[in-house]
């Protein structure tokens, strides 16, 4: 399993909520999770609420955004 696939599976594993860049860092160099949560903010899996901080994401309603799912 490659470290997106792992990253994704952990947070899919968790409830809704929010996570600390941190508590990915078992999973790989700090570049490659920092890649790996790039592609998965892109694909609208997380959304990036700040400085190492993301939360699980939802569509919007009404624009199809990806918004956090809490």
């Amino acid at each position: 399993m490659n470290i997106l696939e792992s990253i994704k599976s952990s947070v899919a594993n968790q409830g809704d909520g929010v996570f600390l860049r941190a508590e990915f860092a078992r999973f790989g160099s700090p570049a490659q999770v920092g890649r790996a949560l790039r592609q998965l903010t892109s694909e609208g899996t997380l959304v990036r609420l700040g400085l190492d901080v993301y939360a699980k994401a939802k569509p919007s309603v009404l624009s199809g955004q990806p918004i956090p799912a809490a």
